[in-house]
């Protein structure tokens, strides 16, 4: 078969240089070959590596052994047949691992933090690292509005469902706004600190106290302000 500048003038398909060892033309030979379909196809399952050149040619030299040459189309010939053997020489891509995309993190907001810190306080704010005595809470609670918060709202809730549910309104308005505590509020104050636990919880709930407890809620939420308990 006749050869002009690189190409079999029948087949007009480029050679491959063997004799001359023409680079250039040989780089052109294989970038032609792996621009098919078919060799998409093999750079998709198998990839290629400095061993495959030698393992085509070598292919298509066993299925065309009286040719002068080889050229694309024997090499891609063979390459279709070397992709559906049972015992392939070439090694199959591992499988792409689907990139992990990592959810930022949320933002937090100044109240949640302040929250996470009280709780903090609760467990580790005391003598050495341990939990706080009842004077270091009330020492806190006068130094810090958001910690009276905490405290306030907790307990509440604790009194609201402590026995089942009916209860504490913890949104209520506080009855002392510049935190100083007016007679009623220490004669209310003096009246917790003697009554036991049980009849307290009775006082700040509305099903045991439907008439008063609005009142008995809005003097423990001052109280607290004000850090007298």
């Amino acid at each position: 078969m006749p050869v002009y500048n690189g190409f079999d003038t029948e087949s007009r398909e480029r050679i491959y240089d063997e004799t001359e060892n023409n680079f250039e033309s040989n780089r052109e030979f294989g970038k032609e070959v792996f621009r098919t379909a078919v060799g998409q196809e093999f750079l998709n399952t198998f990839g290629s590596d400095d061993a495959t050149p030698g393992i085509l040619l070598g292919a298509a030299h066993k299925l065309n052994p009286n040719a002068r040459y080889i050229t694309t189309g024997m090499v891609l010939s063979a390459l279709k047949i070397l992709m559906t053997k049972a015992n392939c020489p070439f090694k199959r891509k591992a499988p792409e691992a689907e990139p992990v995309v990592e959810e930022a993190p949320q933002p937090i907001h100044r109240g949640q933090q302040m929250w996470r810190e009280h709780a903090e306080f609760m467990e580790h704010g005391g003598k050495d690292g341990g939990i706080p005595s009842g004077d270091e809470v009330r020492s806190h609670m006068r130094e810090s509005k958001s910690f009276r918060s905490f405290i306030t709202q907790g307990y509440q809730a604790r009194m609201a469902n402590d026995i089942g549910g009916a209860g504490a309104v913890l949104n209520a308005p506080v009855a002392s706004s510049d935190k100083k505590p007016t007679p009623e509020l220490l004669e209310w104050v003096e009246w917790y600190r003697r009554t036991a636990v049980e009849d307290v919880r009775k006082k700040l709930r509305a099903d045991c106290n439907p008439s008063g407890f609005e009142h008995e809620n809005r003097m423990f939420r001052a109280a607290c302000e004000c850090g007298l308990i």
